[in-house]
């Protein structure tokens, strides 16, 4: 388990019960299981240190699942709803 997101091979330190490298947890974002990818990503906002998301997805990405994700984020839905809201607001995303 570590740090160094920028390696493939290492387990993501967010993924503390789930032995997946960030290449894996990549592709599952990625996945065609819609139900996967939502599971991934809501685990990804949930878990991971804020500067640290940015590294797997976008603001559009999030943007664009966050209804599906929203049941699955927990005590971090506020702040995702909050800043894709903010974010539409100013125009910077759509």
């Amino acid at each position: 388990m570590g740090t160094d997101l920028s390696r493939g091979d290492v387990r993501p330190y967010f993924l503390w019960d789930d032995d997946l490298s960030v290449d894996e947890f990549r592709c599952r974002l990625r996945s065609e299981d819609r139900n996967l990818a939502l599971r991934a990503l809501a685990r990804l906002l949930r878990e991971a240190r804020y500067e640290d998301v940015w590294l797997f997805v976008t603001p559009q990405g999030i943007a664009d699942r966050l209804a599906e994700t929203e049941p699955f984020l927990g005590r971090s839905r506020p702040l995702w709803t909050h800043l894709i809201r903010a974010w539409r607001e100013l125009g910077l995303l759509r």
